[in-house]
């Protein structure tokens, strides 16, 4: 598995906390069912709403979002030589997709790098992705405290 790119769990805060949900839930259904009776299905079926949303999050970290991006990708004409911009690149997954596209063009990746958002989100790992996919991708590190905020794009001087 070292020499496949990964791109890793989207959110992966978010897919605890699902998961986590569900299983309070779970236990919650069969204390409640324990002890009242039948009164333990309510959260026992509400356990199925977390748990349902984690795994689709999941599935599609891991399958979805390939299929996803491809499609995307195809929704145009791809000449090689193209310009592109990844904001928000992450591990890579559209920026890579890009370059695979345009192998004379020039992909540009930008982030600031969050590790909550996505695991295992750092320049290496992109650097690390585009490597085994043999591709180039100029990688750039975004600074939120420069950003252009909406107040200050429409002030005028």
């Amino acid at each position: 598995m070292a020499n496949t790119p990964g791109y890793r769990v989207d959110a992966p805060g978010v897919v605890r906390g699902f998961l986590a949900a569900a299983a309070g839930l779970a236990v919650a259904g069969c204390v409640v069912l324990m002890e009242f009776g039948s009164y333990g299905w309510l959260p026992l079926a509400l356990a199925a709403v977390p748990l349902g949303l984690g795994v689709s999050m999941l599935l599609y970290s891991f399958a979805g979002k390939h299929r996803l991006r491809d499609h995307l990708l195809r929704q145009r004409e791809w000449r090689g030589d193209e310009v592109v911009l990844d904001i928000g690149a992450g591990r890579g997954l559209m920026a890579v997709g890009a370059a695979l596209r345009a192998p004379s063009g020039r992909v540009i990746a930008t982030d600031v790098w969050s590790a909550t958002d996505l695991t295992g989100n750092t320049p290496d790992a992109l650097r690390a992705n585009a490597a085994l996919e043999r591709v180039r991708v100029e990688i750039v590190t975004a600074d939120p405290a420069n950003a252009i905020s909406p107040t200050r794009a429409s002030t005028s001087s």
